[in-house]
């Protein structure tokens, strides 16, 4: 056996050992910044259950699995598809606001929807847990506007209260930011009442 050959093969071996170091602290970030289904609404609304997230998609006819986590940027997030393109559903846990009395477990949270050729759609979602099924339902949803910041979401009783900055709001106004307060109804449906620009 020649020496060039055996340090070929030292080589290759490195190479391949280097390979397997990476992929294993690859898969050792996304088990800590990520989790599988199985947790996803114990990790977005604090609730025990094994069952999966699956979101109807505002607008849309079709659903979402959210079944991934990303504690890095606390989105929960899955994928739909539908007759015009496959898109992204995101869920954001810092929006997420209690609603009604806690027996009821019923909540609000912005859910941005994306299919990746039009901005994205912001929406205030309200979300009702059955405890019969053990699904989380979507009751309604209001849609917010276009590419948004969210800065603010606050709950106060039967209001939700939002602050917004950039992007495109169903309104007239060319302001840069908006105050956004919407009702909740005794059975967590939205109205939008009224939409303020800033100046």
């Amino acid at each position: 056996m020649s020496a060039s050959f055996l340090v070929f093969a030292v080589a290759v071996a490195i190479i391949r050992h280097e390979r397997v170091v990476e992929q294993r602290e690859l898969s050792s970030t996304q088990s800590t910044n990520h989790q599988t289904a199985g947790s996803v609404l114990t990790q977005t609304f604090g609730i025990e259950s094994s069952k999966p997230f699956i979101l109807p998609v505002p607008n849309k006819d079709t659903s979402a699995n959210i079944g991934d986590v990303d504690l890095s940027t606390n989105m929960a997030s899955g994928q739909y598809k539908d007759a015009e393109a496959i898109g992204t559903v995101k869920l954001d846990i810092n929006t997420v606001l209690p609603l009604g009395v806690s027996q009821e477990q019923a909540y609000s949270a912005i859910v941005i929807v994306s299919n990746g050729s039009e901005g994205d759609s912001y929406y205030l979602c309200s979300f009702r847990y059955d405890h019969e099924s053990e699904f989380m339902e979507l009751i309604d949803s209001e849609w917010l506007g276009y590419d948004l910041a969210i800065d603010t979401v606050e709950a106060n009783a039967d209001l939700i209260h939002l602050e917004v900055t950039g992007g495109a709001v169903p309104s007239k106004s060319t302001a840069n930011s908006h105050s956004f307060i919407v009702m909740v109804s005794e059975f967590y449906q939205l109205n939008t009442l009224k939409i303020r620009p800033h100046e």
